[in-house]
């Protein structure tokens, strides 16, 4: 049932593909931000036991940096998925809850633009 209601109110603001990318940004958020937490004090701890624990810490860190890049490569084709949906770049999101993005549409004067075909189409 919270995907109907997601979409419902998505897909008008940002188009399909857009929606999508929102989606998969928020499921990589909520596994991020449970994440990496944990492994920053697991990594804390074991660079302090040292050893072996200095390498599985190493490889923690790793693995933190790889979750942090997927969020930010899924923002960044959050915007992209926006600005093809608005016809102009879009730089910086704003918290994607209805309020706060429908004020940002507003003050950067987004507005959907019709592709070509729909001037043809009339």
């Amino acid at each position: 049932m919270a995907r109907p209601d997601f979409d419902a109110t998505w897909v008008p603001r940002i188009g399909r593909r857009a929606t999508g990318e929102l989606r998969r940004l928020r499921s990589i958020g909520v596994i991020v931000a449970t994440v990496v937490p944990v492994v920053a004090v697991a990594a804390g701890v074991l660079f302090a036991v040292g050893g072996v624990g200095n390498l599985l810490g190493a490889l923690l860190v790793a693995a933190l940096t790889v979750c942090i890049a997927l969020f930010i490569r899924a923002q960044m084709r959050l915007a992209a998925a926006i600005s093809d949906w608005f016809g102009v770049k879009v730089k910086g999101l704003p918290l994607m809850n209805i309020k706060d993005f429908d004020v940002f549409r507003q003050k950067q004067g987004l507005r959907r633009v019709c592709p070509v075909f729909c001037v043809w189409l009339g």
